[in-house]
């Protein structure tokens, strides 16, 4: 699977998807997307959970494939995949976050920041 887009997601100014409520973490999740589409959801250790609507309620996850038409619970905020994407379609100027890439840190999980090799 080739990574087509790392999109990050939480209250913080440096999240790629923002979303303005206290039930949401600063770095609440991420979302791989694939150049065929295919989503994967991963939980960044927030403190209320991304969950997946169910007829039986709503699985907290740590990581799960979506597909595009999946809602996922931020917190208490909805959202659908498909919106979370095509928010980054649109075409924006570059900034110097562009200069990084982030990773996971093998020892205690967290999602770091480094230079672009």
């Amino acid at each position: 699977m080739a990574i087509k887009k790392i999109i990050t997601i939480g209250r913080s100014d440096e999240s790629d998807y923002r979303v303005h409520s206290e039930s949401v973490s600063n770095e609440h999740a991420m979302l791989i997307v694939s150049d065929s589409e295919k989503c994967l959801l991963i939980d960044c250790g927030s403190t209320n959970g991304t969950r997946l609507p169910l007829q039986t309620g709503a699985d907290r996850i740590s990581q799960s494939e979506v597909s595009l038409d999946s809602s996922v619970f931020f917190g208490d905020h909805e959202r659908r995949v498909e919106d979370i994407v095509a928010s980054q379609r649109s075409t924006r100027p570059p900034s110097n976050r562009d200069n990084f890439t982030r990773f996971r840190d093998p020892v205690d999980g967290s999602i770091k920041k480094g230079p672009r090799s």
